[in-house]
């Protein structure tokens, strides 16, 4: 076979992984794969396809004479920031980035095969050039409210002045993939990728406290969403980037407010609270009955003019207060039902960032016969 080395090293080292975790992944020998990187020794078509398994790539890329990608930039990319974007990326991290940018070209397959989602987010998306970073907070509640009187007429599953009971529900009627995976960064809490043509993917990061709770997790899915609908580029995730692009956090600013407005639109918070609430009580009735974090219903009855900024201070102080009122209940975010691999004679488990809609759409195809049980097990494996 012809010399790759070459170009797998490269891959690797934009990566940033070491030979001797390249060959934990791939399931090689460090000292195959240092061998295979130098051209000293003999490729297999095994060990290019293990390779490929381990670094992201398909081997028919460089069997056609083709350059690989850039492992930290890829097209199409949309990417949620954190307030410390001066951290580099860990490889692993990059890795799982790259796994699920392949999964939403594996994804949009398998809607060819057995039907494309009820709305597709190709027709709710419209970029919007942020316009003014003094004021993204602003920018985002308007398109919050937007999006949802938008997905209001679309779709009988958001209905008007109703609260949305799972967000990951909504996300995945649009045809968008959501996983719970753990990532190395703890500080990163979601990360959202759509390369065009693909099935958007949104990575939820289990070792984030944020996503680790329902009512959060909520806010999370939600402001990856407008990443998703109006923000647009790539990402250069080298771990050169050290300082956070002022544009990056007023995009990051307008997040946050979507989110909110997405969930409860301001209208509809204020014509449903009580016209003769205290504070403490118009801020339990937003979260009990939108689903919101004691402290997010603080700020967005701050935001659509409910409280005063002076008040929003003095409630976020209470300590008291909020101890005595941190139950929220209401069956938020429920987990959603999936079918059992078993169940369809696949003996297999499921990896977490194909746990989801991906893991419907797999099995879908294998009911109806478009893939056969051997590539079924290879997907819902994919790690």
């Amino acid at each position: 076979m012809a010399a790759y080395g070459h170009a797998i090293a490269e891959r690797r080292k934009r990566f940033g992984f070491s030979i001797d975790e390249v060959a934990h992944l791939s399931g090689l020998t460090p000292t195959a794969v240092d061998a295979i990187e130098s051209d000293s020794g003999r490729l297999t078509m095994l060990e290019l396809e293990a390779l490929g398994r381990a670094l992201i790539f398909d081997p028919a890329t460089l069997l056609r004479g083709e350059s690989l990608p850039d492992a930290r930039r890829l097209p199409g990319w949309f990417r949620s920031h954190t307030p410390d974007s001066s951290e580099a990326i860990p490889a692993s991290d990059v890795r799982l980035m790259a796994l699920a940018a392949e999964l939403g070209e594996v994804g949009a397959f398998l809607q060819g095969l057995v039907g494309q989602p009820a709305l597709s987010l190709a027709v709710l998306r419209s970029p919007v050039p942020l316009e003014d970073h003094e004021h993204a907070w602003r920018e985002g509640y308007e398109l919050g409210a937007r999006a949802r009187a938008r997905l209001e007429e679309l779709d009988s599953i958001a209905r008007a002045c109703e609260p949305l009971r799972s967000i990951q529900q909504i996300l995945e009627r649009i045809g968008i993939h959501v996983a719970r995976v753990s990532m190395e960064s703890w500080s990163r809490q979601a990360v959202s990728v759509w390369r065009p043509g693909a099935m958007p993917v949104v990575l939820l990061n289990e070792c984030s406290g944020r996503v680790r709770w329902q009512l959060p997790r909520r806010q999370v899915m939600a402001h990856e969403l407008p990443h998703l609908l109006h923000d647009g580029g790539e990402t250069d995730l080298s771990p050169t980037e050290r300082r956070p692009q002022p544009h990056a956090e007023a995009l990051e600013q307008r997040a946050n407010a979507f989110a909110p407005a997405f969930i409860a639109p301001p209208e509809y918070v204020r014509e449903r609270v009580a016209k003769h609430s205290t504070p403490e009580q118009a801020v339990l009735q937003i979260a009990r009955e939108w689903g919101f974090t004691l402290e997010g219903a603080v700020w967005h009855a701050k935001n659509v003019g409910i409280i005063d900024a002076e008040t929003t201070e003095q409630l976020l102080a209470n300590v008291a207060w909020r101890s005595r009122s941190t139950r929220i209940p209401g069956n938020w975010e429920p987990e959603l039902p999936r079918d059992d691999p078993r169940d369809h004679g696949l003996d297999v488990e499921v990896s977490p960032i194909v746990s989801g809609l991906l893991q419907d759409l797999v099995l879908q195809a294998h009911r109806s016969g478009a893939i056969s049980s051997g590539r079924a097990r290879e997907i819902l494996a994919l790690s």
